[in-house]
């Protein structure tokens, strides 16, 4: 945990807050949209677990806050 004085980011988010931050961004990304490109690997910044019969209820995604943030600031305009 950081100093008092720092603030903490949790180290995942989940798909439909990750979107949310794309889109504040300036990208134009729904839900399914990351999803895929997670799946097909065109977003390196999250991860994906099938759904493998009965010990997943759904697929699940995680998505890495920093990386998230890295990779948006790699392909972010700065004038």
């Amino acid at each position: 945990m950081p100093a008092t004085n720092e603030r903490w980011t949790p180290p995942e988010m989940g798909v439909r807050k990750a979107a949310e931050r794309l889109r504040e961004a300036g990208f134009a990304m729904s839900e399914a949209k990351l999803k895929r490109g997670i799946v097909a690997g065109v977003y390196p910044f999250g991860d994906y677990i099938p759904r493998d019969g009965k010990l997943l209820k759904n697929d699940c995604y995680t998505i890495y806050t920093v990386q998230l943030e890295a990779w948006i600031c790699e392909r972010s305009v700065h004038q």
